[in-house]
């Protein structure tokens, strides 16, 4: 029997947490699981606490866990933790297959996962080997690849879901500029957003405002404004 392959992908926040979800949803036609199936029990033990989504992509036999790490810097450090695991070879023998950080692109995820790289390797006894744009590791007979996903310039995917906000649900819309002509100065997208949230969701909270409009918008918008990370995911995951 093929063992499944396991990806993780370290997210900034819940906002990107949900944006990848839907992603892999329509996208690559995932499946939500309620809770960690048995081949990640292991993996996720140092995360407990840590909001996790679990997928499954039944059709590459990969299961992916995406992981909301409350932060760019805190997802990098994530990252590495697993990098420096005394298990990771086991980690890997198991079905761990790729490691990611994501993040925006003024974060400069490549270049913070290239120093990463270089500070692992002056600590334990790994081998990396620069394949295209992803590292391999090599440990003690097993290999693991670890990428990076550069997701557009700083709170590239919150401006753009206001956006698409406006557009569908011009009446809130409305109601939230009449609001700042009011106040007399411009909310943050992210203040905005909350107040679409507290419209639209009854108080299901920003998560759930994410989902349903992901829900709605046409996959040829969603792969024309995200072709590069989607691109990204499809390389990660074949």
């Amino acid at each position: 029997m093929n063992l499944t392959r396991i990806v993780m992908i370290f997210v900034e926040g819940t906002t990107d947490l949900v944006f990848y979800e839907r992603l892999l949803d329509k996208i690559f036609k995932a499946t939500m699981l309620k809770r960690a199936p048995e081949e990640v029990e292991e993996l996720v033990r140092t995360i407990r606490g840590r909001r996790c989504s679990h997928l499954r992509l039944e059709e590459r036999d990969v299961i992916v866990i995406l992981v909301d790490c409350g932060g760019f810097d805190r997802a990098r450090e994530l990252l590495k933790e697993y990098l420096l695991r005394e298990d990771l070879d086991t980690l890997i023998a198991n079905g761990l297959y790729a490691l990611v950080l994501a993040g925006d692109k003024d974060r400069k995820p490549k270049e913070v996962l290239e120093s990463m790289i270089r500070d692992v390797m002056n600590h334990v006894d790994i081998k990396f080997m620069r394949k295209d744009d992803k590292f391999v590791a090599s440990i003690n007979g097993t290999s693991l690849s670890v990428y990076y996903i550069e997701q557009g310039h700083k709170k590239e995917i919150e401006e753009w879901l206001e956006q698409v906000l406006r557009q569908k649900y011009r009446r809130e819309a409305e109601a939230i500029a009449s609001l700042e002509r009011m106040l007399g100065y411009s909310l943050s997208p992210k203040q905005r957003i909350g107040i679409f949230e507290a419209l639209l969701t009854e108080h299901e909270g920003v998560s759930r405002l994410v989902a349903k409009l992901l829900e709605v918008i046409d996959v040829d918008e969603i792969t024309e404004k995200w072709h590069y990370v989607i691109e990204r995911l499809r390389t990660i995951l074949s």
